[in-house]
């Protein structure tokens, strides 16, 4: 496997496969600026008897092109407590899990009921905003494609993108059936709606997404693919210091009472991006952290208990895993974080000095990690978090963080790295406290010359729309190197602020 860093024409993922007897140019995941190449829609029966469809997520595919559902939030809806209900085709607000609204029926204690419905209440909102992310998907599709997006996209937010040489996508609130239906990630949701389309994808069975989009499978991976990481298992003489899943508050408090003094992290067992994340110290805040925890555990099923380490620098790593088994292509940037845990943003460069000290460890680790998921029955994309962090006066790496079995919210990174080769690309997230300007003129005048020039090919400037309500915002960052970047996303703020 070589982790690729000058993006190839026409796509985020690019690879040269041998099939059916040929050598083909697979068109995978589309990104702006490049058409669609041709190919047949033909079926082919594979090994198993079933139909294979070279659609979503692999193959090549014909005009009109992918139909992108950014259900960003789909791995909230894996554990049982948050069960989707079902909702018509199309994006539209989303329904409270029918499990927790029966649970609200039930005579309940006033404290319980008042838990009950303030997790119904975040929920709620965490996957609403999830939903919003669809808005930043748009630089890593093609201009034959179409996003499926929460509201129709305002006149000047169009022509604004378009001032800026960008071929864009179709933005639409209803979906198409004539096209390939390409979701986030696989749950129940993804699969009615791709069963609604002519030519529906397929995609591993949703009990696999489930199992190996937790956080229990992940740190089992770890312990056993890479032994040496020193999470899990814990180095010798660490004993209660390594990683630990919990699957009951019965374990969540015997840990507790062995763990060892320091900074621990809470991951729940589903809810990628920083989402059901706690940071706690121990012994300092054991008393007060367990009824926290333990509304985690209950919520998502499990809860996975690590220590924090103090990170060097993290990397995303991206590939998609066919069904025979095969990485038909695979990218790498630098992954940003919230203090909390967050998905902050990405950072793509030409040629990463950091990449470059990790490289082997990186491509042979997820070569390993690709095979132990093909043996599990998975194919489609996966995203992978991995980190180097500082254990005293060594330097250690960390193959496997986290394990999303899913597309990624860095595409719109790889896909603008297709545009601008040779630049530096930053894709940020703007922090809630950020206030922005009521329409783009502003913007443009308050950035002034900081913002995007399409001459010189650098700037900064809005992904997304800018409309009343809560929204989640994020800016591309476009410049020479990694440090030019990081200066305009510096004045950016200060502009703001």
């Amino acid at each position: 496997m070589h982790v690729q860093h000058n993006l190839p024409l026409g796509s985020v993922f690019l690879a040269s496969e041998k099939m059916n007897g040929g050598d083909i140019d697979m068109a995978l995941l589309p990104v702006g600026g490049a058409g669609i190449q041709g190919a047949s829609t033909e079926q082919s029966s594979g090994q198993d008897g079933r139909k294979k469809n070279e659609f979503a997520h692999g193959g090549q595919i014909t005009k009109p092109g992918r139909e992108w559902f950014c259900n960003a939030e789909f791995d909230l809806t894996l554990p049982r407590s948050f069960r989707q209900a079902q909702r018509p085709v199309g994006v539209g607000t989303l329904t409270q899990p029918p499990d927790v609204v029966d649970a609200l029926r039930r005579p309940v204690t006033e404290r319980a009921r008042g838990e009950l419905v303030e997790s119904v209440e975040v929920t709620g909102r965490l996957l609403n905003v999830a939903r919003e992310m669809a808005w930043q998907l748009w630089p890593a599709l093609a201009k034959g494609d179409r996003l499926l997006v929460p509201s129709v996209p305002p006149k000047d937010y169009l022509e604004y993108l378009t001032s800026l040489g960008f071929d864009l996508p179709e933005f639409s609130t209803k979906s198409d059936t004539n096209y390939v239906f390409t979701p986030f990630g696989w749950n129940q949701e993804a699969a009615d709606l791709n069963q609604l389309h002519k030519h529906p994808a397929e995609h591993p069975d949703l009990s696999v997404v489930a199992q190996v989009n937790s956080r229990e499978f992940s740190l089992q991976l770890e312990a056993e693919l890479f032994p040496e990481s020193v999470g899990n298992p814990p180095l010798k003489g660490r004993e209660g210091w390594g990683a630990i899943f919990c699957r009951t508050s019965e374990e969540l408090t015997r840990w507790l009472e062995k763990a060892s003094s320091g900074r621990w992290v809470a991951k729940g067992n589903h809810g990628h991006a920083g989402i059901g994340q706690l940071r706690f110290s121990l012994p300092e805040e054991a008393g007060e952290i367990q009824v926290k925890l333990d509304r985690i555990l209950e919520a998502q099923g499990g809860l996975a208990l690590e220590p924090e380490h103090k990170i060097v620098v993290e990397f995303g790593c991206l590939f998609l895993l066919s069904q025979e088994g095969s990485i038909l292509a695979s990218r790498c940037h630098r992954l940003l974080s919230f203090s909390g845990g967050g998905f902050a943003g990405a950072l793509w460069l030409p040629s990463d000095p950091e990449f470059l000290k990790w490289q082997s460890v990186i491509e042979k680790s997820m070569e390993t990690l690709a095979a132990r998921l093909h043996r599990e029955g998975y194919f489609g994309p996966v995203s992978v978090d991995a980190y180097a962090w500082q254990d005293s006066d060594a330097i250690r790496f960390r193959p496997l963080v986290d394990l999303n079995a899913r597309c990624s919210m860095a595409y719109p990174a790889h896909g603008l790295s297709r545009k601008f080769p040779d630049k530096a690309i930053l894709i940020s997230q703007t922090p809630s406290s950020v206030p922005l300007p009521k329409n783009l003129t502003e913007l443009r005048n308050r950035l002034g010359d900081l913002h995007f020039d399409p001459a010189t090919k650098r700037g900064v400037f809005l992904i997304t729309p800018l409309m009343p309500g809560p929204r989640r915002h994020a800016f591309a960052f476009i410049g020479n190197d990694e440090a030019e970047v990081k200066v305009m996303q510096q004045k950016t703020l200060q502009a703001l602020a």
